[in-house]
């Protein structure tokens, strides 16, 4: 069964709100809300065709199959909900655009240093590659996780692979 849009928006804010407070439980409710608000927003935009909620929703299914196995599970969330924040489809650049963005909304409620992580994280998404030059091989793993969840689109059935070609 195909799930509507609007239930989506829902349970994705729910996982959202759940990893951020996860990290900061100080952070107010309705600064949650504006947050996940922001990107809902962001990924409902009409230029989107893959980069939806829905691929959002796709990469969560994956991810609680194996956060029992990450290290820093609720930054490597967080770096999934903004790795596509940004999207034009005729700019080559979203990657960067979405880590920085990630960048100046979460700078208010996290540490410099997770900050930092879900920024790398977000670039990696750019060519898929680790680099290794800003994690350590802890967060390699999580890394490398992160980018085969990125890229599994590939290995999906055909018809869904051929949507999203």
């Amino acid at each position: 069964m195909i799930k509507a849009l609007a239930q989506i928006e829902r349970e994705l804010g729910k996982v959202f709100a759940q990893h951020l407070t996860a990290i900061n439980s100080a952070i107010e409710p309705e600064k949650v809300n504006n947050l996940w608000q922001d990107i809902a927003i962001r990924y409902n935009e009409a230029q989107r065709a893959y980069h939806s909620l829905q691929h959002i929703e796709q990469l969560f299914r994956q991810f609680e199959q194996i956060k029992h196995v990450l290290n820093e599970p609720h930054l490597i969330a967080l770096a999934l909900f903004y790795h596509d924040v940004i999207y034009d489809p005729k700019r080559g650049d979203n990657e960067l655009k979405s880590a920085e963005y990630a960048v100046e909304v979460l700078g208010k409620y996290l540490t410099a240093e997770q900050v930092r992580r879900i920024y790398n994280l977000i670039l990696m998404t750019a060519d898929h590659q680790l680099d290794s030059s800003h994690i350590s091989s802890e967060q390699d793993s999580d890394a490398a996780y992160l980018l085969d969840m990125d890229l599994s689109v590939l290995g999906a059935s055909w018809c869904d692979y051929e949507r999203y070609a």
